[in-house]
């Protein structure tokens, strides 16, 4: 009897990381767009306000300037968070197209082998795969020449 071979423990989430790193960063940079051309939008109408509401107001020049730095300071914790979102996306990017690279490989990987004369053999994917379609028309291929 063949000695078994150990269970992956973790899961390889890179599995094109090609594909994944472009793909997360895209999505990523899509996410940090919104929210530059939100926070550019919404901090000029509120900066503009802020800053007549503080002129206006009876505060003594001290008050008035630690009212500024307090803005200021809201304003970087909004960048901080900003930045953390964006890396949120990052991770998704790379948790949504694992889904899509494991089949990817997996045709890779088929078409090398009959591309080297190593017959032709069906496609398994997981159940929650993308491409079950493609991988069923491969499928169904594969048992008409097999015929």
């Amino acid at each position: 009897m063949a000695p078994r071979t150990p269970a992956r423990k973790t899961k390889n989430w890179l599995i094109l990381p090609h594909f994944q790193l472009r793909f997360s960063f895209l999505l990523a940079l899509a996410a940090l767009s919104g929210i530059v051309a939100f926070a550019f939008a919404a901090g000029f109408l509120i900066r503009e306000n802020y800053d007549l509401l503080v002129q206006l107001s009876p505060m003594d020049d001290q008050t008035k300037a630690l009212m500024t730095s307090e803005f200021e300071t809201i304003v970087q914790r909004l960048i901080a968070l900003s930045l953390g979102f964006t890396g949120f996306f990052f991770v998704l990017g790379i948790l949504l197209s694992h889904r899509i690279a494991g089949p990817l490989y997996r045709f890779q990987k088929h078409f090398r082998d009959a591309a080297k004369s190593k017959g032709l053999h069906e496609v398994k994917l997981r159940p929650k795969d993308e491409f079950q379609d493609l991988a069923a028309a491969h499928n169904e291929m594969v048992r008409s020449l097999k015929g």
